[in-house]
């Protein structure tokens, strides 16, 4: 008997339903419950698909690209068609257009990277020690054991379980080996350097840590969700500052600050390109990128390639004192403190911020313009040890054991007075900031560039 267009097309949707290796199931039990005399209610399925892809939800990396393995020559014949509109692009000089010129100039690498590079799926089990000689050895343990477990002659397999306990020791040797030549090497290569890396691998328990969903406030109260734990955390990161809280003397700086004016008519002079060339091939290739993938291999590419097109980049921003939207963007990750006990409150936690490797090359330039203008002028004062070129944490210690051991010598007791400063960085008062570098009078472009790099800042 044929059924109706629409029951056809039901049942035959219910059939491929069934069928289709991919549905999810989801009951719904209300509708049919007065359907029935039961004791027991009906529950319906209804059953759809999810085309969504799956992704690893233990993936916190911003790494997009795997640039290891990738097409180094057609990255290089697609960055060379682009040279002429990239030229174009961030040689503009009005500043609306500069950073809409930038927006745009940056969504074209991603587009290329996707062509010629794979996906970065990052492996959490990594092995340093491990080898192509355990896995062959690993190999031939595994045979023998399944060869004396299928082995019906009793004389056969008393020989091949000797022979598979004698292998096996052998590979239990190599792996003690290879674990302790691994980490001979590991001690010997950073210790060289520096020895707190060793001490912190020694250290570590090597498990990660992931932030519960709940989480106790400074108020005593608790957070109820993901996303409540999530904005708690963000706002001890980076609080907010309320205008409304304001003082008279702060309202009265942040009215200076606020308008066109610069405190000077002179200039920083623009980067050179051996500048720009040092801060991109110091970029380590290995550290984790901003929001956009975009990693230190593949801007020191674009530089091989177009020698001039950061220089030109970097100094059309300089000269504007423009810093673009696009590297402004941050990814916030909170890394658990050392001390357990306050894991389960927001205190117990210090935030990472993932910036856009090209936006972090523009800062180191505009720092290092910044320093020497304040080393040029004597500006620093020669009490400050920290970011201080030539100086140290060791300095400051020598600072104050000096009068101290000499005062010992005669017989005087010493005191020291320590303050800290809780989330001094994170608590600065970015009108605070731009007032001091007005009263130092910073150079016009160095001055706007700070202030266009403090505010429309997202995370």
């Amino acid at each position: 008997m044929d059924l109706p267009t629409q029951d056809r097309q039901e049942k035959a949707g219910s059939t491929s339903q069934l069928l289709h290796p991919t549905w999810h199931t989801k009951s719904r039990t209300g509708e049919l419950a007065k359907k029935t005399i039961s004791d027991h209610n009906l529950i319906l399925y209804s059953l759809w698909t999810n085309n969504t892809p799956r992704t690893n939800n233990a993936n916190h990396h911003t790494r997009k690209f795997a640039t290891q393995v990738g097409n180094w020559c057609l990255f290089q014949q697609n960055v060379t068609q682009h040279k002429q509109n990239w030229d174009d692009l961030v040689s503009t000089p009005a500043t609306k257009k500069l950073d809409t010129a930038i927006t745009t100039f940056w969504n074209d690498p991603e587009g290329i990277n996707k062509v010629c590079f794979p996906p970065f799926s990052p492996k959490f089990k990594y092995v340093p020690w491990w080898s192509p000689q355990l896995n062959t050895l690993r190999k031939q343990v595994n045979a023998l054991k399944r060869r004396a477990k299928r082995c019906k002659n009793p004389v056969l397999k008393d020989l091949c379980s000797n022979r598979y306990k004698e292998h096996k020791n052998i590979y239990k040797t190599e792996i003690l080996k290879a674990k302790q030549d691994s980490w001979k090497e590991f001690c010997t290569k950073n210790a060289r350097s520096s020895p707190w890396k060793v001490y912190k691998m020694s250290k570590a328990d090597f498990t990660r840590q992931t932030v519960p969903s709940s989480l106790t406030l400074p108020n005593g109260s608790v957070t109820t969700s993901a996303k409540e734990t999530a904005n708690a955390l963000l706002y001890k990161f980076l609080p907010d500052h309320h205008i409304a809280l304001d003082s008279a003397q702060q309202k009265n700086i942040r009215t200076k600050v606020s308008g066109s004016e610069t405190p000077a008519a002179q200039t920083a002079l623009n980067f050179r390109d051996y500048e720009v060339t040092e801060v991109i091939e110091k970029l380590k290739n290995k550290k984790c990128p901003g929001q956009d993938g975009i990693d230190g291999t593949i801007v020191k590419g674009l530089h091989r390639i177009l020698p001039t097109l950061w220089s030109t980049l970097f100094n059309t921003c300089f000269k504007l004192g423009c810093f673009p939207k696009v590297w402004k963007r941050a990814r916030v990750i909170p890394i658990p403190k050392t001390d357990k006990r306050k894991l389960h409150t927001v205190q117990g936690y210090r935030g990472i911020s993932l910036l856009s490797i090209p936006g972090k090359c523009l800062e180191k330039l505009v720092i290092g313009r910044l320093n020497h203008f304040l080393e040029s002028t004597e500006q620093i004062p020669p009490q400050q040890y920290g970011f201080t070129a030539g100086r140290s944490t060791a300095d400051a210690i020598n600072t104050v054991i000096e009068p101290s051991c000499r005062g010992r010598k005669i017989g005087l007791k010493c005191g020291l007075l320590a303050l800290d400063i809780e989330g001094a960085f994170d608590n600065a008062w970015h009108p605070g900031i731009l007032a001091r570098l007005w009263e130092l009078k910073c150079p016009k472009n160095i001055y706007c560039m700070v202030k266009d790099f403090l505010k429309d800042r997202t995370t």
